[in-house]
């Protein structure tokens, strides 16, 4: 069960719906976000180059470079791009939550293989241990400012594995694939919590506030300890600013760098795609039609709920920001949204109850969920 693309009044340059946190069309029916929307700032592959050669004359043990790889589209070109276009001796860390899918193993294996990198790959149960319950009090109170929390406790544990990698090999350049043009600030996440409606980036005290909002309003929640400290760490890591957090974790790393690759190359999702997929043998996992964040099923169940709670998703603002950078149509965006983040009953059946739950249990309270958002909806409309 969706709630299908065409249900939803969509700004008419891009493809956010009426749900979109904090939204609001002029006469025209474009955005705030199109209207205060300023084009991705790139440094440039020559500042890279001066960067990497920087590091590689300074390197002392037996790789240059520390890249983050999830087994995603993107982290997956970042190390063929690291040793086919940068030449450099890569040790690729990977961080597995538990919920990694076959094909992201497979995906991650043959990128090893092939580009012939070193390879460290830990796991931790963190995610595993607390989902269930932050599933189950989520049920009871089922808002959407609480549904990125379900994997709380994946980024402290990846950005940890990765310092603590640098840390053992010496190694003092750290890239990953971030800075792709998918992000709006504030994100997605943080305009759920309730901040940001003004625009722009949004202090901490804010964020916080709007956390505490959330938290206040199911104390469910609090019967597990372990979740409450689990949420302030992931807080602590993703709303507060991520590079500064990896900073504070590589501080024993005298002139460590973390370098997010496509804050200074271009970001081509075809060429992405059609290179990984002709040099590596990446593939998607067969339960999902959408590339990105397919290496984790927990983030797939997160958009179901996204979807069904407020009638849009992470994939909306992406696609919306593509559409801004002129990377692709308005009509073919609206086309990707009919088939992703859609998911067969059997796939959401298995997730739910690797978390405890059951399908018709989660349906139950998405529909009290959409109830709450139609009569608001309503309101506004009789107003």
């Amino acid at each position: 069960m969706t709630i299908h693309a065409d249900s939803l009044i969509r700004c008419t340059r891009c493809v956010l719906p009426e749900t979109y946190p904090g939204i609001s069309f002029d006469d025209a029916g474009v955005c705030r976000y199109c209207q205060s929307y300023s084009s991705v700032f790139r440094a440039g592959k020559d500042e890279l180059l001066k960067i990497v050669a920087r590091h590689k004359e300074s390197a002392v043990g037996q790789y240059d470079c520390l890249v983050g790889l999830s087994g995603g589209k993107d982290s997956s070109y970042l190390a063929y791009y690291a040793v086919k276009h940068l030449g450099l001796r890569v040790l690729a860390y990977t961080y597995d939550n538990g919920f990694m899918p076959e094909q992201t193993l497979t995906n991650i294996r043959n990128t090893v293989e092939t580009l012939g990198i070193g390879h460290v790959l830990t796991r931790n149960d963190t995610v595993r241990l607390t989902a269930p319950h932050v599933l189950s009090s989520w049920l009871r109170n089922p808002r959407a400012g609480m549904i990125s929390f379900l994997c709380a406790g994946c980024q402290p544990s990846f950005q940890t594995g990765v310092a603590q990698t640098a840390v053992h090999h010496n190694i003092r350049l750290i890239m990953t694939g971030g800075g792709e043009p998918q992000t709006t600030y504030p994100t997605f996440a943080e305009r759920l919590l309730g901040v940001g409606e003004t625009g722009g980036r949004v202090g901490n005290l804010a964020k916080m506030a709007g956390l505490v909002g959330e938290l206040s309003r199911n104390p469910w929640y609090f019967a597990s300890p372990r979740c409450v400290k689990v949420f302030l760490d992931d807080f602590c890591c993703r709303f507060a600013p991520r590079i500064p957090f990896f900073n504070r974790k590589i501080r024993h790393l005298d002139g460590a760098q973390v370098v997010e690759l496509f804050r200074f190359i271009d970001y081509s999702e075809p060429m992405i795609l059609r290179t990984i997929s002709e040099e590596l043998g990446w593939a998607k996992p067969a339960h999902s039609e959408s590339a990105h964040r397919s290496d984790c099923t927990i983030h797939l169940i997160r958009q179901y709920l996204y979807n069904q709670t407020i009638g849009c998703t992470k994939t909306d603002d992406q696609l919306s920001c593509m559409i801004r950078e002129d990377m692709l149509s308005r009509n073919e965006a609206l086309d990707r949204l009919k088939k992703e983040d859609v998911f067969s009953d059997e796939f959401l059946s298995s997730m739910f109850g690797e978390l405890g739950s059951t399908l018709p249990e989660v349906n139950e309270a998405l529909a009290r969920a959409r109830c709450r958002r139609n009569g608001h909806r309503g309101a506004r409309s009789a107003s």
